[in-house]
C-alpha cells in the first residue's frame, strides 16, 4: 500500500519530506524541494509532461514549467524514483556512471544502479563507509578523496564492490547461499554472474533462481517435490517430513507459487545461511566480477 503525503501550500516555497515506505506524494504548486527517503517513491503532478522541462544532475531532477503551468511551478526532486503527469508516468531511475578523476569528486546518484569507476585495483584505494555515504581515497594519497552518496556499485580494474545488499546484490547473495551455500557469495565471479543476470539482461528473481536450480538440480529443477526438498533441505539441514513436503507441493500445484518464486521466499527467509552477513556486506560491499 502507497503511503500518500499532500503538500500544504499551493503558492511559495515548501520543503516535503518522504518517508522510508513507498509514497505518494501530492505537492499542491509553487517551488517544492521533495526528497522521497527510501522506498519506491512518485510525485503526482497535476499537468501533463509536455508542459515541463526535466533535467536530472548528480542525483537530483529538476522539474520546471515552461507552457501552461504556471511558470512559478518548479520542482526539486532527490530519492524519488518516478514522476506521474497527467498523461504518462516518467521513470527518474537512471543508472548513472561516474569516472573517478585525481581531484577530490562529490558523486550523489540518486535513484538507479550508480556505479563509481576506478582505472586502479581494488588494492590501491581505501574504502571508508561513512553515516551518510562513503569515502573512497588512494591509499598512497596520490589523489584526492572521494565523498560518494547513493552510489550502489564501485568498478576498480581488477574487480568491483557492490553496496546494493536491499536491492539486486541482495538478491543474488541470497541466490547463491540458498543454492550453492555461503562460500558461493565469496565468489566474485559467481557474484558478477548473478548480477550480469539482473542488471544488464533483467532478469527477475525468480528468473536468476531458475537458472541456479538448473546448474544445481538439473532434470529435477523442474520437479516441485525435487526443489522443496532440496530447499528446505538447504535451510533446515534435513529433509522435510511427508506432511511438510505435502504442503509446500501444494503451494506449487495451487498456483500460488511456482517451484522457483517458491525457491525465492526461502531465500528470503532468516533460515537463509547469509542473512547474518547481509548487514556487514552492505557496509564492506560485495566483491564482484563481471563476465567477459
Amino acid at each position: 500500500m502507497l503511503n500518500e503525503i499532500v503538500g500544504k501550500l499551493s503558492t511559495g516555497s515548501e520543503v516535503i519530506n518522504g518517508t522510508d515506505l513507498d509514497d505518494y506524494i501530492r505537492p499542491l504548486g509553487g517551488s517544492d524541494y521533495i526528497d522521497g527517503k527510501k522506498g519506491f517513491d512518485t510525485v503526482y503532478v497535476f499537468w501533463p509532461a509536455s508542459k515541463f522541462k526535466l533535467t536530472t544532475t548528480q542525483g537530483t531532477t529538476y522539474l520546471d514549467a515552461v507552457s501552461g503551468a504556471s511558470r512559478s511551478d518548479k520542482l526539486v526532486l532527490r530519492n524519488v524514483e518516478a514522476v506521474e503527469f497527467s498523461d504518462k508516468v516518467v521513470s527518474l531511475e537512471i543508472a548513472d556512471r561516474y569516472i573517478n578523476t585525481p581531484s577530490k569528486d562529490n558523486f550523489d546518484g540518486g535513484p538507479g544502479i550508480d556505479t563509481v569507476v576506478y582505472d586502479k585495483a581494488i588494492s590501491n584505494y581505501v574504502i571508508t563507509p561513512g553515516v551518510n555515504g562513503m569515502d573512497v581515497g588512494s591509499a598512497n594519497y596520490s589523489e584526492g578523496t572521494d565523498w560518494l552518496l547513493n552510489i550502489e556499485r564501485l568498478q576498480f580494474a581488477d574487480k568491483g564492490l557492490a553496496f546494493d545488499l536491499d536491492g539486486r546484490a541482495g538478491v543474488a547473495a541470497k541466490t547463491l547461499s540458498l543454492v550453492f551455500g555461503t562460500d558461493a557469495v565469496n565468489v566474485p565471479a559467481y557474484v558478477g554472474i548473478c548480477l550480469d543476470y539482473l542488471d544488464n539482461k533483467q532478469f527477475s528473481a525468480a528468473q536468476l533462481m531458475h537458472e541456479a536450480l538448473k546448474i544445481r538440480l538439473g532434470s529435477d529443477a523442474g520437479n516441485p517435490e525435487k526443489v522443496v526438498s532440496f530447499v528446505y533441505e538447504r535451510l533446515t539441514g534435513v529433509l522435510p517430513v511427508q506432511s511438510e513436503k505435502d504442503k509446500y507441493v501444494g503451494w506449487i500445484a495451487s498456483g500460488a507459487y511456482t517451484a522457483d518464486s517458491l525457491a525465492v521466499f526461502a531465500s528470503e527467509l532468516t533460515l537463509n545461511p547469509i542473512t547474518p552477513q547481509l548487514t556487514g556486506l552492505a557496509t564492506t560491499g560485495l566483491a564482484f566480477q563481471m563476465p567477459g
